[in-house]
């Protein structure tokens, strides 16, 4: 067997929707993951591959106009498991194409507003969270330099499916509190470079 874990960055560039009583709203995200943690097992003789993943990282959108903020940021956390094929397998390079089913969660964080209307201060609070669960697939490139030491790069697709958690906390002369939680789905691309350790 070779096993071949590695660490490095990977950006997630995504799309995803969901449905409001009045239309279908569009959500375009970015992600930064400074941490890429993945992983291959490639059994020799038959070159079965397995695959794990787990990153953690930084996320921006510009597309919640409906919450009231033109820039949304916070975390991103995720990890994935998979299976496949690995087309390559020689002392230098490995070459692997698996499927890989996985779990995400993205916190845009908790935002408050003060703002004054007719003289009256009025305050809240908005908190949105998005789960879902990512299914696609990942193909892989490592390349060995030293009898240990190597680079990888890889390209993940998958679609998604989850759900977008809105809170509204009404804090003063503000109305209700309110919470409502959206159907997503979509589609996202990472694309990502680590060092890896043969072993």
């Amino acid at each position: 067997m070779t096993f071949i874990p590695s660490i490095g960055i990977s950006g997630d560039l995504g799309n995803c929707s969901y449905d409001t009583s009045a239309k279908t709203q569009k959500i375009s995200f970015q992600e930064f993951n400074f941490i890429d943690a993945n992983g291959l097992l490639v059994f020799n003789k038959s070159r079965f591959t397995l695959r794990y993943d787990v990153d953690i990282g930084y996320t921006k959108t510009t597309d919640l106009m409906k919450f009231g903020d033109l820039d949304v940021s916070g975390y991103t956390f995720g990890f994935g498991l998979g299976a496949g094929y690995s087309f390559l397998n020689t002392k230098r390079i490995t070459l692997a194409l698996t499927g890989i089913i996985g779990m995400h969660y993205t916190d845009f964080g908790e935002h408050k507003t003060n703002i004054f209307i007719s003289g009256i201060n009025c305050s809240y609070k908005r908190k949105l969270n998005m789960f879902d669960v990512r299914l696609g697939y990942d193909f892989e490139t490592a390349l060995r330099f030293t009898n240990h030491f190597g680079m990888s790069a890889g390209l993940r697709m998958s679609a998604l499916v989850g759900s977008l958690s809105y809170t509204y906390d009404a804090i003063e002369n503000a109305g209700n509190d309110a919470s409502k939680i959206y159907d997503v789905k979509g589609f996202e691309v990472t694309p990502r470079i680590c060092v890896c350790w043969f072993m």
